[in-house]
């Protein structure tokens, strides 16, 4: 698991598998909405960002970008904690990190209570207990269908 000096890694971090993601999913974003991630007030961000604001004041739906950006952050969470637990736990970390100072990335985050605050991964094993039960009770199923018929 990465560990972040600067809250600038961790949110270039963050940025990174987000696009990343974004791509897997096949979601569109513009340059512009790219950008708007890095929008900070007080914290660090790119160097042209009031041009990039006006533009995507001007070009852009607020609320509709910050529920497509929502949702985005959601799935890419939610399927790294799936696939790559240790990707996951470094996005949480870099997530956390960031909440030092204002980032407008947060409230992309956890637009409208997309994102839900991530508790503890689930032990490998525990899936596999799923697993196991979900398949035995098929082949108990099964079996009670069998006898059902050779009854008969």
């Amino acid at each position: 698991m990465q560990v972040f000096a600067t809250v600038r890694e961790a949110k270039e971090y963050l940025i990174g598998q987000l696009l990343i993601d974004a791509e897997r999913q096949g979601t569109d974003l513009s340059e512009v909405e790219r950008k708007m991630m890095y929008f900070s007030e007080t914290g660090w961000t790119l160097p042209e960002m009031d041009e990039v604001s006006q533009a995507f004041e001007r070009d852009c739906n607020r609320d509709d970008y910050e529920l497509k950006v929502g949702e985005l952050a959601h799935r890419c969470f939610a399927h790294l904690r799936r696939t790559d637990r240790s990707a996951y736990r470094t996005m949480v970390q870099a997530e956390r990190f960031l909440k030092q100072e204002d980032h407008y990335l947060l409230v992309l985050i956890h637009y409208d209570g997309v994102f839900r605050e991530p508790g503890p991964p689930t032990p490998w094993w525990v899936d596999r207990l799923r697993l196991v039960l979900t398949a035995a009770a098929i082949i108990a199923a099964l079996i009670a269908v069998s006898v059902l018929f050779a009854s008969k």
